[in-house]
């Protein structure tokens, strides 16, 4: 009688402990990651209704040694200063840069609107004439108009001066007119102002030009040197199908 009686109690006192409110553990608290504040892209003095046009403006000689080309505007580095540039490369691989002393170089300055369809640049670039022939013009592609974008240039310069200049290939090529042929080794600063449309519908290239479900694809938006081979300047309109660019 009596262990019945204390297995009685024993099982009461295990109902009333389990019935004992029970007061949740505090939570822990969790790690927020700091998003570091974007800097803001820089602004570029460019009028936003820029439109592909044909120019023929009188120009003075074309610098060509090296001492008397224009210094960078767009950035504080000389126009040799690859440093920037060996960001991007792994530690084997940075002598590389030394070994391509007459790469073209290239300086920009993008700004990207909010509803990411249009691009405002700025852009310089250091052209060496690596062939063994002068050259009497320079020739830049173009090309978003032909992936269903549209690309307008103004204010182009060589060395400073006001350049002329003409679209070519259904206004896929700049070309830009040297007042007097640039010689094996000699050099000169293009720049120009440029404004790109990018399209919100495919337009050929696999999509490697659209801007679609807030995804953007950048390719070929701004304008790049054409490529001198042994046939002299390629400025043929390239298929739509694959990667359309063939540049300096």
């Amino acid at each position: 009688m009596r262990r019945s009686l204390l297995f009685g109690l024993l099982i009461a006192l295990l109902l009333l402990w389990g019935c004992q409110e029970v007061t949740p553990a505090e939570p822990t608290p969790t790690s927020t990651a700091t998003i570091p504040a974007l800097k803001p892209l820089a602004t570029v003095p460019i009028e936003p209704e820029i439109e592909p046009s044909v120019t023929a403006l009188a120009t003075e000689g074309v610098a060509t040694a090296a001492g008397s080309l224009p210094q960078p505007s767009l950035f504080a580095a000389n126009w040799d200063d690859r440093s920037a540039f060996g960001v991007g490369l792994l530690p084997d691989e940075q002598a590389l840069l030394g070994e391509l002393p007459g790469a073209p170089v290239y300086h920009m300055s993008l700004a990207l609107d909010e509803a990411l369809t249009t691009i405002t640049g700025a852009m310089e670039i250091r052209y060496t004439n690596e062939e063994a022939v002068p050259l009497s013009a320079v020739y830049l592609r173009l090309y978003p108009g032909l992936l269903g974008g549209s690309i307008g240039v103004d204010n182009v310069r060589l060395n400073g001066e006001p350049a002329g200049y003409e679209l070519q290939a259904d206004a896929s090529v700049l070309a830009i007119n040297l007042p007097e042929p640039l010689p094996p080794a000699g050099q000169v600063v293009v720049a120009l102002d440029f404004l790109t449309v990018i399209p919100e519908t495919y337009g050929g290239s696999y999509g490697m030009f659209i801007v679609q479900d807030e995804i953007l694809a950048m390719a070929h938006f701004y304008p790049v040197l054409a490529v001198y081979d042994e046939s002299g300047w390629n400025l043929e309109i390239p298929s739509e199908q694959g990667d359309i660019s063939y540049a300096d």
